[in-house]
């Protein structure tokens, strides 16, 4: 009896967690909007789980996210999906450089997406503005429109799906940006996170797998014990 309830449990694991969606980004991301995406999965009841790949400072070119150990993990997992969301930190960097400054930002962004096309699909976030409350802000919300055009020519030479961040904030942000007027609040991360899944619906990725949900409560009835999560990969 051990051993089939063994056999189960790790059968109900690898199937939960055999769909996976991988965040990849700045600090935006990291503790972010996946926390708030993965809850919409399991609350609807998906066997989706999304994925924190955040890495605090990392950029395109600035701090590279090539060059962090997430990177690294993130591509030997081969998840069904991934979202990106880089950028802000090349900010400062984009705005001074030249054409060719702009280039070398686009030819890197490129790279990745071509790194995890091979195994994934992947989805490309549009970066969401600054609060307007100094002149400097609405130069670097100017900035990164500039930035989102590059990335919408990303996705659509790529044939990659856009998930447009941006307008989850709103162009005036204020209410969902903590004080320092750049990293989302609690509200604006959900409000990414609601994107993010929403996204996933729209592309008709999600299925509710009523099979799995079934076997689970029937096996539950006839064991009579207890219902406990499993741990994430």
């Amino acid at each position: 009896m051990k051993l089939l309830i063994k056999i189960f449990f790790i059968f109900i694991c690898s199937k939960t967690f055999s769909q996976n969606i991988d965040c990849v980004g700045s600090s935006i991301t990291y503790n972010g909007y996946p926390w708030y995406a993965n809850n919409l999965m399991v609350a609807n009841g998906y066997t989706w789980r999304v994925h924190d790949y955040g890495v605090p400072g990392a950029g395109v070119v600035q701090i590279p996210y090539a060059n962090t150990s997430k990177y690294e993990e993130v591509v030997q997992r081969e998840s069904e999906i991934v979202i990106l969301l880089l950028g802000v930190n090349d900010l400062e960097w984009y705005a001074n450089g030249s054409q060719s400054t702009r280039d070398i930002w686009e030819s890197e962004y490129r790279i990745l997406v071509e790194t995890f096309i091979k195994n994934s699909r992947v989805f490309l976030g549009l970066l969401i503005h600054r609060v307007e409350s100094i002149p400097k802000q609405i130069e670097e919300n100017a900035t990164l429109d500039i930035m989102n055009i590059v990335v919408n020519s990303i996705a659509k030479d790529y044939w990659i799906s856009i998930i447009d961040f941006k307008s989850a904030i709103g162009t005036d942000p204020s209410n969902f940006l903590v004080i320092d007027g750049l990293h989302p609040n609690d509200k604006g991360s959900e409000l990414l996170g609601i994107a993010a899944y929403d996204a996933m619906i729209i592309e008709n990725i999600l299925s509710i797998d009523n099979e799995y949900w079934e076997e689970v409560e029937d096996y539950k009835e006839q064991n009579k014990i207890g219902w406990f999560s499993c741990s994430k990969k």
